[in-house]
């Protein structure tokens, strides 16, 4: 265990005031207010472009995020295809054998499902 932990204790009801009222302004800084931003922003276009309420400004904020997030990633692939090596022929014999071992219990399961 590390030597400088530091345990947090709540107790009673004001520490569960304390954060409920941490949970609402993180969210109210992190989330409400620069999606109220964005809305004032995007309304700003509004001759040209159908103006947006505060949950589509939020929408907004996110997808802005998602993207800022993607692009300063260090890997910057998000899904890789690669090539998958083939089997060996004593590789493809064991899962052959495998395959063989458990066909006699599947055949069974399935006539006992059958005659029930």
């Amino acid at each position: 265990m590390r030597k400088n932990t530091r345990v947090i204790q709540i107790t009673g009801f004001r520490g569960l005031l304390l954060i409920i009222f941490i949970g609402v302004c993180l969210t109210a800084g992190f989330v409400a207010f620069p999606g109220y931003a964005a809305m004032k922003l995007w309304n700003r276009f509004d001759d040209w472009i159908p103006a947006i309420n505060l949950i589509q400004g939020t929408l907004l904020w996110a997808i802005i995020a998602i993207i800022i997030y993607m692009a300063n990633r260090k890997n910057k692939y998000l899904v890789t295809m690669r090539h998958s090596t083939e089997l060996t022929e004593e590789e493809l014999q064991k899962v052959m054998d495998k395959i063989k071992l458990q066909a006699p219990n599947f055949i069974t399961e399935e006539k006992k499902e059958v005659k029930k």
